[in-house]
């Protein structure tokens, strides 16, 4: 079983349909993702392995968490191809949120959760210029800990 991110709401939108984000499989999740969101006291992360849903005004917490989980993931002495798949991940996912928000008006809901068989897991490919404004607008929408500072010393 693989946890990925799947679109539940715009359901009218025949595109948002098939826009999904493989985060990774229920294993490498327990192994890499867990030890992590316990370190970090996340509280949105722990919920992922069994899943549930998020709405867009979630996004920005969801957020928080995948950037400090990086920071984390930056410390740990995992071998360098390891850190970058745990972190191209994590961008991922982080990108997908921004384009959902930017691309829905903020109306939208996920499920972010293990996903059985028979469902497509691909990942839209992001412009060089989605993925900037994904991330300029999470360093707005942050508020105070999103400070362009604090960006710097998580990226």
């Amino acid at each position: 079983m693989t946890v990925a991110l799947v679109v539940t709401r715009p359901d009218t939108e025949p595109w948002w349909q098939w826009f999904t984000v493989a985060i990774a499989v229920e294993e490498v999740y327990r192994r890499d993702w867990m030890p992590g969101a316990d370190a970090t006291a996340a509280v949105w992360l722990p919920l992922f392995q069994a899943g549930c849903p998020v709405e867009g005004k979630d996004f920005p917490a969801v957020t928080m968490e995948l950037l400090t989980l990086r920071a984390w993931a930056l410390t740990q002495p995992f071998d360098e191809a390891r850190r970058e798949a745990i972190i191209g991940r994590i961008d991922s996912l982080i990108d997908a949120l921004g384009e959902l928000l930017a691309g829905t008006g903020g109306e939208v809901e996920v499920f972010i959760g293990q996903e059985k068989g028979g469902i497509r897991i691909s990942m839209p490919p992001f412009t060089f210029q989605a993925r900037a404004s994904a991330r300029a607008y999470q360093q707005v929408r942050l508020g105070p800990v999103g400070t362009p500072k604090f960006w710097e010393k998580v990226v």
